[in-house]
């Protein structure tokens, strides 16, 4: 059955439609809320250094919470978990959208609403990994990825393009309103879907919770697939860390512009995600996650390079989207790529009874360099243009793709009876 075959298929099962609507609601809203967020805190506190910070903090419930939630979720109805915690975020958001609309948010505030958001997604995560599976038949996954990636990044680009209008005609409050709002639909949807196969909660009601989080870490050790992942994602993310925290002051003193570079970002981010997550099924067949690792390294170094040159034409407006946008979209397309790839390994290869433990510890992990990249880069901010540390970063990742080339990292996707037999001797946590 050819690609387009599956595509067509799947979006004649009900369940598969609710699900992909949930997440394009969620996306747009997410979408509108970067920009929004973005700038609210830079309004808010005027300094790259407090920017830093906050996207730091923003990930720090990823990193420390989210592990016991896994363990935790595991033994919860899925669906429920998933639809409680977009609730609870359309209530917590839209109390955020208000106190900001009158003037009541001072940084230290923002800080808390970033902690409390970021930690209501920490159980959310790991319920969503362990969602997809049950709501979809196994062979259709790949495609299921594929496409719900690139009709998700679709609508990032209708919301990143709509956040500019939203916001300069309404306001970042009403921006802030309505990605609450997709937060309520959203779990609506997600009420509505049927689960095809058992939850596999069941299986484990009788172990305590750290015992729970004890084999789900055990199990994580003993998989060398997620492992060597945790190692690629936890250097790439810190490499990353100063052109995701200072994207503000890129815009602003980097390019000499403001917050409309921030849509045309999101726009290329958007564009460059669509076409990469199409890609996906073709790259599955004939690059590894090893080539497709070294290839997506060197490609961001590149052009983390290369975005700096804005510099250089300081409030040109043509140039300067061209550069940011050109830059950002081929980094995009092949990050796309990547998560694409990245996702169809680690779904294969881990178990079903222990998917919300291994994406808990697996996302925590993978984040865990994000908040100290970002202390970090608060810290150089003061002392370092913010082009000069993206520079310095880009070289870093160009240092990481040959690394990666010269190692070996193992990423070959174990059959069932391996995976039985290394589980019964190296379940145990030692």
């Amino acid at each position: 059955m050819n690609d387009k075959i599956r595509y067509r298929d799947l979006f004649k099962k009900k369940n598969y439609r609710k699900f992909m609507f949930s997440n394009l609601i969620n996306r747009f809203g997410d979408s509108i809320d970067a920009i929004a967020f973005t700038w609210l805190v830079y309004q808010i506190t005027h300094s790259g250094a407090w920017s830093a910070i906050i996207f730091g903090l923003y990930v720090l419930p990823n990193v420390v919470v989210q592990p016991f939630a896994g363990a935790y979720v595991e033994k919860l109805n899925k669906k429920k978990v998933i639809v409680g915690t977009h609730i609870l975020r359309f209530g917590i958001i839209s109390f955020f959208a208000l106190l900001y609309m009158n003037n009541l948010l001072n940084p230290y505030m923002t800080l808390v609403f970033a902690l409390l958001i970021t930690s209501i997604e920490s159980f959310n995560l790991p319920a969503g990994s362990a969602f997809l599976p049950m709501i979809v038949d196994e062979k259709d996954i790949p495609h299921v990825l594929s496409i719900n990636s690139a009709l998700s990044s679709a609508a990032c680009l209708v919301g990143t393009g709509a956040a500019g209008i939203i916001i300069s005609k309404f306001g970042i409050g009403t921006a802030m309103f309505i990605d609450a709002l997709t937060f309520l639909i959203a779990g609506i949807l997600v009420s509505g879907i049927k689960v095809l196969t058992k939850d596999v909660k069941e299986k484990i009601q009788g172990e305590k919770y750290f015992d729970t989080l004890k084999n789900g870490l055990g199990y994580i050790r003993s998989n060398k697939v997620v492992v060597n992942l945790c190692i690629v994602m936890v250097i790439a993310n810190l490499s990353l860390v100063p052109l995701n925290s200072l994207l503000a002051p890129i815009a602003n003193e980097g390019f000499g512009l403001g917050s409309d570079l921030l849509s045309v970002i999101g726009i290329a981010n958007a564009v460059g995600a669509i076409l990469g997550a199409i890609l996906v099924p073709r790259v599955q067949k004939k690059f590894n996650l090893k080539q497709m690792t070294v290839c997506t390294t060197f490609i961001l170094g590149v052009f983390m390079c290369v975005l700096t040159t804005g510099r250089f034409f300081k409030g040109e407006k043509l140039l300067g989207y061209a550069i940011a946008g050109l830059s950002f979209f081929i980094m995009n397309l092949f990050a796309s790529m990547f998560a694409g790839l990245t996702n169809i390994y680690f779904l294969k290869s881990v178990k079903q009874e222990f998917l919300s433990r291994a994406a808990a510890v697996f996302g925590a992990i993978a984040t865990a360099s994000i908040p100290v990249g970002s202390f970090v880069v608060s810290m150089l901010v003061a002392r370092i243009n913010a082009m000069s540390l993206v520079f310095a970063a880009g070289i870093i990742m160009l240092i990481c793709a040959a690394v990666f080339y010269l190692i070996n990292l193992e990423f070959e996707i174990k059959e069932e009876t391996e995976n039985t037999e290394n589980e019964n001797k190296e379940l145990a946590w030692n």
